[in-house]
């Protein structure tokens, strides 16, 4: 089995919502390698959970005012959800558990023909 030893962690520019009139509609994307790590076990799941919290914070910008709500939301529902989609890309049950979110693990793809 082959496996993938980068993701993009990425996000759209939720500034649509925070500024009318303004919209980026191209995603920012950072890679995430992690040839490096074995997943299988818990360090290194952490790190790259880590990894990937990092990338996403630098996706969706450095942390919002508190006192501006609007934009301190769009951050956090940019960072949510570009954990949420590199977790998902590994499809590694460990990531997902330590995440906190083992659904988001899809399982193996399974493709045996011969077996029908």
């Amino acid at each position: 089995m082959t496996r993938i030893t980068a993701l993009f962690v990425s996000a759209l520019a939720l500034s649509v919502c925070a500024a009318p009139g303004f919209a980026q509609l191209e995603p920012h994307q950072i890679a995430v390698r992690y040839a490096d790590l074995d997943i299988s076990r818990p360090a290194g799941a952490e790190v790259l959970i880590d990894r990937i919290r990092l990338a996403a914070r630098s996706v969706c910008g450095t942390q919002a005012d508190l006192r501006d709500i609007a934009r301190f939301r769009t951050q956090a529902a940019c960072q949510h959800e570009a954990m949420e989609t590199a977790i998902r890309s590994v499809n590694s049950p460990l990531v997902a558990k330590l995440y906190g979110k083992p659904q988001l693990y899809a399982g193996q793809a399974r493709f045996d023909m011969a077996a029908k």
